[in-house]
C-alpha cells in the first residue's frame, strides 16, 4: 500500500488578499446603480447607526440592493459578476507554483478560500 502524503491546507481571505478591492465591486454594485464609494458610505452610515459589524450590514445591503434592483442572487448570477473580478498580479501563477513546490517535497497543498 502506497504511503499517503501529508497534507499542508493554505488558508486565504479574499478581498485585499487575491484581489485589490472587495469583489462586490466588480459588477454587483454597478448592477445596483450605485458606484462603490456610494456603497461602502451608505454601509458605514448603516452599521454606525446600527451598532452593527460591517461586514453584516455590507451582506444585508447587498439582500436589500438585489431585492430593489431585481437581481436575482443564484450562483450564476455570481459567477456572471464573479468574471470581472480584478486579481493581484501574479495570482493565477501562484496556485500551480505552490502546488509544485510542494509535490517537490513531498507534500499534497489544498487551497481554501475563507471570505464572507
Amino acid at each position: 500500500m502506497a504511503k499517503k502524503r501529508p497534507q499542508v491546507a493554505l488558508v486565504y481571505d479574499f478581498d485585499g488578499t487575491l484581489s485589490p478591492g472587495n469583489m462586490q465591486e466588480f459588477g454587483f454594485i454597478q448592477a445596483t446603480g450605485k458606484t462603490k464609494e456610494e456603497f461602502w458610505e451608505k454601509n458605514r452610515k448603516f452599521a454606525e447607526g446600527k451598532d452593527a459589524n460591517g461586514i453584516l450590514t455590507y451582506m444585508y445591503l447587498m439582500l436589500d440592493e438585489a431585492k430593489k434592483n431585481n437581481i436575482s442572487l443564484t450562483r450564476e448570477s455570481f459567477q456572471k459578476f464573479g468574471k470581472d473580478v480584478e486579481l493581484f498580479r501574479g495570482v493565477k501563477q501562484w496556485f500551480s507554483l505552490v502546488n509544485e513546490y510542494g509535490n517537490s517535497i513531498g507534500l499534497d497543498v489544498k487551497h481554501y478560500i475563507n471570505s464572507s
